[in-house]
């Protein structure tokens, strides 16, 4: 976007220049401008370096998406003055984008666009089945503007006849992938390919169709294309040619038809590549309090149904070189991982046919709504009688020399002070100043204050505000010398302060001290894990058995106290799998049914205080007996790399509360259940703290 600006700016004015899209501002840098960037040359770039040298306090703060870095002279440009890089690699790695598919296809133009609707109205029918309220975009990419208006005209005549035939041709497609799941769904659903065809000639009719194919179209049109996520915007299908590369953010964009079946040049590539990148921002969702609503939720579990809802489908040609021309630009932006691996955790058989898959259970509390029943007073949000200070102005006035006078007047020196508690200032005026604010109303304090009374308890009490102490400078000895609209003011500060202590220590969810069991043949164990080569944990993502690390290396094929096959664990957890093969005979000699799970997204914890969700990586189970009485062990336990012990610190913390003030939901004659939260377990500071402890709580040496 270009900006005009109308001011003049003098020498004197100092100006501070914020710029999105920044890399417009490189144009004279360069050596060489296409057309865009010489008009960005006159109109733009000049403008804002003119502004910015009018004086040297000036700022201009930038922000870009495409910095082109790669540029020798934008390079040595930026050398001294970046900031903060985040790539499009981290974004992903970070898991903010959604994940990119290229579904390439020797079908004619009209079934990969078949095919892509497909896609689109399965994605709209899974998130449906999970409640969520989705209209998915389509978006058909041309080369050229009679080339969109070609199609435009085409689809329009091929969706208005769809036949039964034209999807059953599609329906069919040769190996393991996304059109053959979605057929699949349908049926499973009891979609028939009749009803499809009805679905797609409503939700694609010529009312939620558009074409878009250059910046001049009307103002209406871009309007329709900025709110596409909106619902009362009933658009499914854009067709385009360039004008949506830049600046355009649809979360819900999901589906990209490349028409052009050419190779097209290195420069085409680069601009689809871009685009790709903008579909590629996350559409937000959540299915429960404790999912993250910005980042995708199922790498560790590809194979659920709600991983389409997190990724990004375009569909394409399989022309060879194209093909690879493509992939070689998404991984070099990021958009794509150069490798990446998909693992199936499978169970073991011995575990399968245990009695502890049959009968033995898993205890996990629940996030649940705040009552605040147990909120007495302000010592209960942890908030303590304090003093608070407010300085009142003078009034004074002084003057002075700059050259000749030694000293400068210091109106604070002469300032008295003033002491009172609040259950001792005039209570209407409290009371004044309290009601200019609503969360101070009656019927809102009640809610985070149950046991309260009245406002008036709540202004005298010593529970609550009554014997906090209001602190004044001014050049008033006593506070009956100050004017009610003084101390209306100072009163309506201490409000806003009071309310903020109120909102920061009061909590809407917490975690329940009561935990419920889990039976163990009712967890879904089965997980398809997607990894990436993020160039960090080089244990990640490696079978245990071939880890790069000799000491690491374990078969675990036969530890059937190891419910997998194999761990791909960070060298953390290989670490703390180590540890309990070493461990394991000695608490043979003492317990049976001794098993470790490793938490692949099938149990969150909450903590206690704030209902803030944490999956422990491991939990350990063993039984044993002591006369006419069972007991059964349930140990969390947490591996951590050097690099998180401190950041993840709150995590320990509740783990030990939990350890400290659960109590069970139910209770079996002759079995006792017994739940123990470990200290962490690093391998390079924590192991021996972790080591004694789990000898001390298991009773082995």
């Amino acid at each position: 976007m270009k900006i005009l600006l109308p001011l003049k700016i003098s020498n004197n004015n100092k100006v501070v220049l914020i710029s999105d899209e920044a890399h417009h501002l490189n144009a004279l840098t360069k050596s060489k401008l296409t057309k865009g960037e010489e008009e960005d040359r006159t109109s733009w770039e000049s403008t804002v370096m003119n502004i910015l040298n009018s004086n040297i306090d000036n700022i201009l703060l930038e922000y870009t998406a495409t910095a082109e870095l790669d540029n020798p002279v934008v390079k040595e440009k930026y050398n001294d003055k970046v900031i903060y890089r985040y790539s499009l690699r981290e974004f992903r790695e970070d898991k903010y984008s959604k994940e990119v598919k290229v579904l390439r296809s020797d079908a004619n133009t009209k079934n990969r666009l078949l095919q892509a609707l497909v896609v689109s109205q399965y994605r709209k029918k899974i998130a449906q089945h999970s409640g969520l309220l989705l209209k998915p975009v389509v978006l058909i990419k041309s080369k050229s503007i009679q080339m969109s208006k070609n199609i435009f005209k085409e689809f329009n005549e091929w969706i208005n006849n769809l036949k039964k035939e034209d999807l059953e041709s599609i329906s069919h497609v040769e190996g393991n992938n996304i059109i053959n799941k979605a057929f699949d769904y349908f049926y499973s659903i009891n979609v028939s390919v009749e009803n499809l065809v009805h679905e797609l000639k409503e939700d694609f009719s010529d009312e939620k169709r558009l074409i878009v194919n250059s910046k001049q179209d009307s103002e209406e049109k871009q309007i329709v294309v900025n709110t596409l996520e909106d619902q009362t915007n009933p658009v499914r299908i854009i067709f385009a040619v360039d004008m949506l590369n830049e600046g355009w953010d649809v979360l819900n964009l999901f589906d990209i038809v490349r028409v052009d079946e050419t190779r097209g040049s290195k420069a085409t590539t680069t601009k689809e590549a871009q685009l790709i990148g903008r579909g590629a921002r996350y559409y937000p969702f959540q299915l429960n309090d404790h999912q993250d609503l910005y980042r995708r939720k199922y790498d560790e579990d590809i194979e659920n149904n709600l991983r389409i809802l997190e990724e990004l489908y375009y569909h394409s040609i399989n022309n060879v070189k194209y093909i690879s021309d493509l992939k070689t630009q998404l991984q070099e932006s990021g958009i794509i991982p150069k490798n990446s691996t998909k693992i199936k955790l499978e169970l073991k058989d011995s575990f399968k046919t245990s009695s502890f898959y049959t009968n033995g259970v898993l205890f996990v509390n629940e996030k649940i709504r705040n009552d605040r029943m147990n909120i007495f007073s302000l010592k209960d949000m942890e908030i303590n009688d304090e003093t608070y200070t407010f300085t009142l102005r003078t009034g004074k006035i002084s003057e002075f020399a700059i050259f000749t006078d030694n000293e400068v007047v210091d109106f604070q020196g002469d300032l008295k002070e003033i002491r009172e508690k609040v259950k001792c200032i005039d209570r209407h005026i409290v009371r004044k100043a309290l009601m200019r604010n609503q969360f101070f109303y009656f019927d809102n304090l009640k809610t985070y204050f149950p046991h309260l009374l009245s406002l008036d308890e709540f202004i005298a009490s010593e529970k609550y505000v009554g014997n906090m102490e209001i602190r004044i400078l001014s050049q008033y000895a006593s506070i009956n010398q100050l004017s009610g609209i003084e101390l209306l003011g100072i009163l309506t500060e201490f409000a806003n302060k009071i309310k903020k202590s109120i909102v920061k220590g009061s909590r809407e969810f917490r975690g329940s001290k009561t935990f419920i069991p889990k039976a163990i043949n009712k967890i879904d164990f089965d997980r398809t894990m997607n990894i990436t080569d993020a160039g960090g944990e080089q244990e990640f993502g490696r079978p245990m058995s071939r880890s790069i690390n000799s000491d690491l290396q374990l078969d675990l094929t036969d530890k059937d106290w190891y419910i997998y096959k194999e761990n791909y664990g960070t060298s953390e957890e290989k670490s703390l799998v180590k540890f309990i093969h070493f461990a394991y005979d000695k608490l043979q000699e003492k317990y049976s049914d001794i098993y470790l799970i490793r938490n692949q997204k099938i149990f969150q914890l909450y903590r206690f205080s704030d209902g803030k969700a944490f999956e422990p990586d491991f939990v350990m189970f063993a039984k044993r007996i002591d006369g006419d009485i069972t007991l059964y062990y349930q140990l969390f336990i947490e591996p951590k790399g050097d690099n998180l012990l401190k950041a993840d610190e709150w995590k320990e913390q509740a783990l030990k509360e939990i350890e400290e003030e659960y109590n069970l939901s139910i209770e079996v004659e002759n079995r006792d259940y017994i739940i123990y939260s470990m200290p962490f377990f690093n391998s390079n500071n924590t192991e021996r703290i972790f080591r004694e402890e789990f000898s001390l709580k298991m009773g082995i040496e």
